[in-house]
């Protein structure tokens, strides 16, 4: 499980550095907002929780709580929390504001995109890794040896 959120925060640091040199305005809070609060809303999935406050102040410190899209405006946050899985909702939510609104000329160069897009596929990866290890049952032997060492 260690090795997993070393290389989550591996992969959000890469992402953050490419999002930082390479976007810039509303683009670019928004992709560092969703990429702040992921590992709050794989945190809370792990543990079955629902705290739209730790989620909501990563957005508002970034000021990305809206996005444009075909149908008008919607809540980025909404989005999120009425998901059932958050995290990769959140996934979903970056990779959108990767694109450029129509009719404008693409923010990021082909190269850039498929570069960040390569990293929400790693966290992808780390979110199935998580669930996977959290739904994995402790052998029956184990808990024995641990409820004697406990006793």
């Amino acid at each position: 499980a260690r090795q997993v959120w070393a290389e989550m925060n591996g992969v959000i640091r890469s992402l953050a550095r490419a999002a930082v040199t390479k976007c810039e305005g509303e683009q670019l809070d928004e992709i560092l907002a969703h990429l702040c609060a992921f590992p709050v809303a794989l945190k809370q999935h792990l543990r079955g929780e629902r705290n739209p406050t730790e989620i909501e102040v990563v957005f508002e410190s970034f000021d990305a709580k809206r996005r444009w899209d075909s149908d008008g405006w919607y809540n980025t946050i909404d989005a999120i929390l009425g998901a059932n899985n958050m995290p990769v909702t959140l996934l979903t939510s970056l990779s959108l504001s990767l694109a450029s609104p129509p009719g404008l000329a693409p923010a990021l160069s082909e190269r850039t995109e498929d570069r960040i897009e390569d990293g929400v596929n790693r966290l992808a990866s780390a979110v199935a890794s998580c669930e996977a290890i959290k739904c994995t049952p402790i052998p029956l032997s184990y808990s024995r040896h641990t409820s004697r060492f406990f006793t």
